[in-house]
């Protein structure tokens, strides 16, 4: 009940649809952190992690493996290697997309408000010594919406494939000099 009532408040304040930018901080974008430019430079590829799904999403055929595979097959055909979780500890920054769906289904409707936030984590360390400062976001972004159960495989498809192109081009913008 509770998370039903925070995601129709959600949606009631910032429309059915929209790029969360107000609860982000941040530049244009979403970028959490103020040089994350520096910090995505150098990467070698990225890790996917997908949260496990809520029921509701489960309910309409999604699954955790759908949404990781689409992520991949993306993020090769845009350029950006995608690293096995191995291979991304095996590297000083641990660098993974991290993808996180949370899903109402409204009772006695077939409406779902559903929040998608898409991000890229890495373990930030001291230049001069390389010990652990922090885990952190370097880029997020965030999508708020309501749409039919009928149609909230494409909705979350549509959305999961816009970011993951903003996401390519900042990867790409930051590692053309390789």
């Amino acid at each position: 009940m509770k998370r039903w009532l925070l995601l129709t408040v959600i949606v009631a304040v910032l429309g059915v649809g929209c790029p969360v930018t107000a609860l982000c901080q941040g530049t244009p974008g979403n970028e959490v952190l103020s040089d994350s430019k520096a910090v995505m430079k150098h990467l070698p590829g990225v890790a996917i992690v997908v949260e496990n799904l809520d029921k509701d999403a489960l309910d309409t055929g999604l699954n955790t493996e759908i949404l990781e595979k689409y992520t991949e097959l993306k993020l090769k055909a845009a350029g950006v290697k995608v690293l096995t979780p191995k291979e991304s500890l095996a590297l000083p920054d641990q660098p993974y997309i991290y993808l996180r769906l949370t899903v109402v289904k409204i009772p006695k409707s077939t409406v779902m408000i559903y929040t998608f936030d898409v991000k890229l984590d890495e373990t930030l360390r001291r230049e001069s010594d390389h010990t652990l400062i922090t885990g952190s976001t370097v880029w997020s972004q965030q999508y708020t919406g309501a749409v039919t159960s009928k149609v909230f495989p494409k909705a979350v498809h549509d959305v999961l494939r816009d970011f993951l192109i903003q996401f390519a081009k900042a990867y790409h913008t930051e590692n053309s000099a390789k």
